[in-house]
């Protein structure tokens, strides 16, 4: 398993638990190819299209596509609009090509996370892996 590469999807606003997962995996002998980063400059709407696209292009090359889903505003396993679209993104190019990519999230999300039904039913379908049960 060692080289694998690992794209991280969470939101920009949880930096500690970046840097927490970043070193998880790095640890774990695993080369972290992209994550979330915070932009803040002036020119933010200039330079989000190319981070933006830059991390989907990395979504394509990775072995790994971890979405860690810390609690957030109150809801246990938060995931937001912008991870549940990279997630999307991975399952459908899971769906329409034969290289897979392995999905793995942190925690079961909470039934209030707007997302719920759909995830739980990914990972019905084995599409998505919790990462505790690995």
């Amino acid at each position: 398993m060692k080289n694998k590469k690992v794209v991280i999807s969470t939101s920009t606003s949880q930096k500690t638990f970046i840097e927490k997962w970043l070193k998880y995996w790095k640890n774990k002998g695993y080369k972290v190819i992209n994550y979330p980063v915070q932009i803040k400059d002036k020119d933010f709407s200039k330079i989000w299209p190319k981070v933006h696209k830059d991390f989907y292009n990395c979504l394509l090359k990775t072995d790994i596509h971890f979405i860690a889903n810390e609690d957030k505003n109150g809801i246990i396993g938060y995931i937001g609009v912008g991870v549940f679209a990279e997630l999307a993104f991975v399952v459908g190019l899971n769906l329409s090509r034969k290289k897979k990519i392995e999905i793995l999230i942190y925690k079961k999300p909470n039934h209030k996370n707007i997302f719920y039904d759909d995830i739980m039913l990914w990972i019905r379908q084995g599409w998505i892996n919790l990462l505790g049960n690995k």
